[in-house]
């Protein structure tokens, strides 16, 4: 039996540079605000890449994790320290 974590994703774009914070949808000015802000607050200041979230899924999904068992990766740029 193989048990693996769980991916804790931090602040990241979406398409049209939108963050996926649960802020209401706002004018872009508003929304260039709120990513310097973020970015500004998280440790490496910046949003975690798509690419670095792939890496971190097939990580946990490959033989490489395959002693690793009940743990939270956290893919949030240094948030959680």
């Amino acid at each position: 039996m193989r048990v693996i974590g769980a991916l804790v994703l931090g602040f990241r774009r979406l398409d049209g540079g939108d963050t996926n914070d649960g802020w209401p949808n706002a004018k872009q000015g508003l929304r260039h605000h709120r990513a310097q802000f973020f970015n500004e607050i998280i440790p490496l200041h910046r949003h975690v890449r798509p690419e670095e979230v792939a890496r971190s899924v097939l990580f946990l999904a490959s033989d490489a994790s395959s002693f690793t068992t009940g743990c939270l990766l956290m893919v949030d740029g240094g948030m959680s320290i």
